[in-house]
């Protein structure tokens, strides 16, 4: 009969050897290799030499890659390794982090891992070398990607996104890999054709390098075959034909139109628009690039044809002393494009002068009639002192940007629906900060985000939906009615996110500070994911 003392032994060698189990099976199949395999996680941009794009938590300008899943699953990279140096692999472990199905993921390479967020031990080389991305198993290496001599503040990335070859971009931080033209034939990236883009057109067929100032744009591929040559440069020459042809016929064929702001007077080249002083009239659809100050003027589109004006702003400043400086009156679409890193501005007075007295519109600094879209990759300030900031009476989209709004009403408004689909968007607004009110139709008068960053500060509610309220995801900072210590009159409101039907929340971070409630619903509330600070 086994005594007390034997049976403890036993059970002790019994643990020991089950430990020892454990520790061999984690050393065979780590959590992660069944998860992560070659594809799902890639290095899906990076910059070696940050000067002045974007700054980390700390406000510091310092180098980083960008990972993307390409798949529809969130995956984990907790015990992953990241490296610059192919004769260890293990050089820098990742945290407890996730890269969101569809999302990405930045790592900082600064060597500062006491840092908040998310820091490698390593710093990259503007020379040129090597990123791998290393699962946890210490030996398959998921993604890798070499490089030469970089350029400062360009980006290495992938094009198309998170499957494409790496080429040099103007960069896309945190977001999907777009380029900059956005002109068939614009091989510079100047959104616009002329005899520049034919030229490194035929040096790029017959393999002659553009000088180092030079980026030419996939974008501007013609054929779809991912490389610029001869096809664009003959593509390009059509086109000024064309133009040139049609310009004597008084059309518009000519592909984009330059308007060039002169402060108190305006130049147009090309077909679709005129000027009288310093008021543009825009009469076609079409491309329309658009550059220079106009200290008191406005851009005026008004058009039936059923195809969609776009307006390329490439560093404007348009100021407006008696109405709207920026009037969409008529058009089926219109679409608002950033340029890359330009700077826009658009400002009105306090005080309105309207050609129809029993009509009190345009009645914001931009002011749309019909559907309008904004999206690129630079930034527009919008000061609206009359009433509203950015206004549509159709519904209005925001795709990216970095737009700053301050106005005495309400700050975004689209009728029909507003949606945000990414972007850093900050407003500050006597009145609403967004707002849809759309009152007819019960299938609209909506608000979504998707993704993106949200910084209101409002006198009225933050959000305000006369239907519903759909965040998927995003960063959503809210100051309503002066903040928690604010106080609300009766008849007055000051939510941080109001829906009369319903409000769905998937996932985002959410910090709120209002007078009234934080999230009120007349309908529904689902929260389904999130982190919120009330």
């Amino acid at each position: 009969m086994m005594t007390m003392t034997g049976l403890g032994r036993l059970k002790q060698e019994l643990w020991k050897l089950l430990f020892s189990l454990c520790l061999m099976l984690q050393a065979i199949c780590p959590g992660n290799v069944f998860s992560l395999t070659k594809g799902d996680v890639v290095i899906n941009e990076f910059m070696a030499d940050n000067a002045a794009t974007v700054t980390d938590q700390n406000g510091e300008y310092e180098d980083w890659i960008e990972l993307y899943n390409n798949t529809d699953k969130e995956i984990s990279l907790t015990g992953c390794y990241l490296t610059d140096n192919s004769t260890n692999l293990t050089q820098w472990t990742f945290p407890a982090v996730s890269v969101p199905a569809g999302g990405c993921l930045i790592v900082w390479a600064d060597n500062d891992e006491d840092q908040d967020g998310v820091h490698a031990n390593f710093k990259l080389s503007a020379s040129g070398e090597s990123i791998l991305l290393v699962s946890s198993d210490q030996t398959t290496v998921i993604d890798e990607v070499t490089f030469g001599e970089q350029k400062s503040d360009v980006s290495m990335a992938r094009y198309p996104n998170g499957t494409g070859d790496f080429i040099e971009m103007t960069p896309t931080f945190s977001a999907a890999n777009v380029v900059s033209a956005n002109v068939p034939g614009d091989v510079d990236g100047s959104f616009f054709t002329d005899m520049k883009d034919v030229i490194l057109a035929i040096q790029a067929a017959i393999g002659i390098t553009p000088s180092s100032t030079v980026t030419v744009h996939i974008a501007a591929d013609i054929n779809n075959d991912k490389m610029i040559g001869l096809p664009e440069a003959l593509y390009v020459l059509r086109q000024l034909a064309l133009a040139a042809t049609d310009e004597n016929n008084g059309g518009n064929n000519s592909g984009t139109t330059r308007i060039i702001l002169k402060g108190d007077s305006i130049t147009v080249e090309g077909a679709g628009a005129s000027a009288e002083g310093s008021k543009v009239t825009i009469t076609s659809a079409g491309t329309y690039s658009i550059s220079g100050t106009l200290t008191d003027g406005q851009i005026l589109v008004n058009t039936t044809d059923k195809e969609t004006v776009t307006l390329i702003l490439n560093g404007v400043n348009i100021g407006n002393s008696v109405t709207s400086p920026l009037y969409i009156a008529d058009a089926e679409e219109t679409v608002i494009v950033l340029a890359d890193n330009t700077e826009n501005s658009v400002t009105d007075a306090a005080s309105y002068i309207f050609e129809n007295t029993e009509e009190d519109e345009p009645n914001a600094a931009v002011f749309s009639k019909s559907e309008l879209a904004i999206e690129g990759n630079g930034s527009l300030t919008v000061s609206a002192n009359y009433n509203d900031g950015i206004a549509s009476k159709d519904g209005l989209t925001i795709s990216g940007g970095n737009i700053s709004v301050n106005a005495a009403d309400d700050g975004i408004r689209g009728k029909d629906y507003l949606v945000v689909k990414d972007g850093n968007i900050t407003v500050k607004a006597g009145g609403d900060g967004l707002k849809s009110d759309n009152e007819e139709d019960t299938a609209k008068g909506y608000i979504s985000v998707e993704k993106g960053a949200v910084n209101v500060t409002s006198g009225g509610d933050a959000f305000d939906a006369q239907t519903n309220v759909t965040i998927t995801d995003g960063e959503m900072t809210l100051t309503s009615g002066g903040g928690s210590n604010g106080t609300v009159a009766e008849d007055a409101s000051a939510k941080g996110i109001k829906a009369a039907v319903s409000i769905a929340i998937e996932r985002g971070t959410f910090t709120v500070s209002s007078a009234d409630d934080a999230l009120h619903s007349n309908g529904s509330l689902t929260i389904n994911g999130g982190a919120f600070n009330i």
